[in-house]
C-alpha cells in the first residue's frame, strides 16, 4: 500500500488542478476503507427523490402534451410509440403540431442543427439513428433533401382538425419511409388524397390567416413552456424531450419500465467505456457499466477537454446551449440519476480540471481490477 501511495503522489506532484492532491489522499483512503454502498439490484447507492422526477401513481387524471415537427427523425420514432404508451398508463394524450425552425429562431439557434456539428458528432447521431430505429423495429429511411419546410403539412393537419395523430402519421412515413417531399404541395398532395381528403380544398385553407395564426400561437406557446426542440412531452408541469425519455415519460403517468436485464457472466467482447470525471454522464453511466454489461466492461479513462479541443467543440458544450437547453440539460441529469438510483448533485463549481485524478486513476490502474474501479467510483 505504501509504495502504490508513493507512486500515486509522485505522479500527482506538480500537476495544477482545480482540485487539490489532499481531496485525492482521501479519495484513495475511502476507497480502501469505504467501498461504494449498492443496493440490492446492483446499480448503485439509492438516492433520495427530488421534485425533478415524479412517480404519478395517484393522479385522478393522467395528460401529456406531445409537441412535434415532420422534420424531426426522433420526433417520428416517438410519434410511432406515443400512443400505445398513452394507452398503457390511461392518459389523455394531446398532439401538439409547432415548427421546429420557429423554436429555434426563438432560441437563436441554427436552423439545421445537424449541419452545425462535427464530422465525428454527424456519423454518431447517423448510427444511432438506425439503432434507435432498428431497436424499436421502427422502418426509416433518410430523405435525399433535408430538412424540408414542413409548414403546408403542418397546416394541414389543424385545417383537418383533431385527432390529429392519423394524418400525422402519414406526414411522417411520407418523409422518413417514402421518400416524399412534403415541402412542395404536390408531396403535400398526394398525403391529403391517400388518406381520404378534398386535397386542393385543404390546400388552399392553408393559406388563410386563421390557419396560419393558430400555428404561429402554437409554436410560441411552446417556447413560452421552455420547449426548444422534438420531441417534447409535457406533463402537469414538467419537460421531457427526446424519443429516449419516453420511458420517464411513462413512468411520470404512472406506469412502469422494464427492469435491467442481469448482466451477462462471461463474453468474448470486449467493451470500451471511455470517461472523464467532469462529465456528469460519465458519472452516470460509471456508476450503471458493470450492472448492465458485466465483466466485458473495460475502462478507458481520457480528457474529455483535449478531445473537444481536437475535434474544434467548444470545450464546455453546455455553455454553448439556449437558456432553456441549458437548465433543461441540468434537470435530465438530475432525473438520469434518480432512474438509476444513485446519488447526485451538480458541483458548485463546474466544469473542474481533471488531469490529475486522471492520471491517479490511470496509475491505480485505470478501473480494470477491483481495488482500482473503487477508487474511479469514489472520484
Amino acid at each position: 500500500m505504501g509504495a502504490r501511495r508513493a507512486k500515486l503522489a509522485r505522479i500527482a506532484h506538480g500537476v495544477k488542478s482545480l482540485t487539490d492532491e489532499a481531496s485525492f489522499e482521501i479519495s484513495i483512503r475511502l476507497a480502501t476503507i469505504f467501498p461504494l454502498r449498492h443496493d440490492s439490484s446492483g446499480v448503485g447507492a439509492v438516492s433520495d427523490p427530488t421534485v425533478w422526477f415524479r412517480e404519478r401513481r395517484d393522479m385522478t387524471e393522467r395528460n401529456v402534451d406531445f409537441y412535434f415537427d415532420f422534420t424531426c427523425p426522433y420526433a417520428y420514432l416517438a410519434s410511432t410509440r406515443i400512443e400505445a404508451l398513452a394507452r398503457r398508463t390511461g392518459a389523455n394524450l394531446t398532439p401538439k403540431p409547432i415548427v421546429l425552425g420557429g423554436i429555434f429562431q426563438a432560441r437563436n439557434v441554427s436552423q439545421v442543427l445537424f449541419k452545425s456539428l462535427g464530422p465525428q458528432k454527424k456519423h454518431h447521431n447517423e448510427a444511432d439513428l438506425r439503432r434507435q430505429a432498428n431497436l424499436w423495429h421502427v422502418p426509416m429511411s433518410f430523405p435525399a433533401q433535408h430538412p424540408q419546410k414542413s409548414i403546408t403539412a403542418l397546416r394541414s393537419l389543424l385545417v383537418v382538425g383533431e385527432p390529429f395523430m392519423p394524418l400525422a402519421h402519414r406526414f411522417f412515413e411520407a418523409y422518413w419511409v417514402r421518400g416524399i417531399n412534403i415541402e412542395n404541395d404536390d408531396g403535400v398532395r398526394q398525403i391529403l388524397r391517400e388518406a381520404g381528403y378534398d386535397a386542393d380544398a385543404v390546400l388552399a385553407a392553408t393559406q388563410n390567416p386563421e390557419i396560419k395564426n393558430e400555428l404561429r400561437e402554437r409554436t410560441d406557446e411552446a417556447v413560452t413552456l421552455g420547449v426548444f426542440g422534438v420531441p417534447t412531452f409535457h406533463i402537469d408541469g414538467l419537460l421531457f424531450w427526446g424519443q429516449d425519455r419516453m420511458d420517464y415519460v411513462e413512468r411520470s403517468l404512472g406506469g412502469t419500465t422494464k427492469p435491467l436485464p442481469p448482466p451477462p457472466e462471461s463474453t468474448e467482447t470486449r467493451i470500451d467505456f471511455y470517461f472523464d470525471f467532469s462529465s456528469p454522464f460519465s458519472y452516470i453511466g460509471a456508476a450503471r457499466a458493470e450492472a448492465i454489461l458485466g465483466p466485458s466492461v473495460h475502462w478507458r479513462p481520457f480528457l474529455l477537454g483535449g478531445l473537444f479541443k481536437s475535434i474544434g467543440t467548444a470545450i464546455v458544450p453546455l455553455f454553448e446551449q439556449s437558456q432553456a437547453k441549458q437548465q433543461y440539460l441540468l434537470i435530465d441529469a438530475q432525473r438520469q440519476a434518480e432512474h438509476a438510483r444513485i446519488p447526485f448533485r451538480w458541483p458548485s463549481r463546474f466544469p473542474m480540471n481533471t488531469v490529475l485524478p486522471l492520471r491517479v486513476a490511470l496509475a491505480a490502474g485505470g478501473g480494470n481490477d477491483p481495488s482500482s474501479q473503487q477508487l474511479v467510483q469514489r472520484i
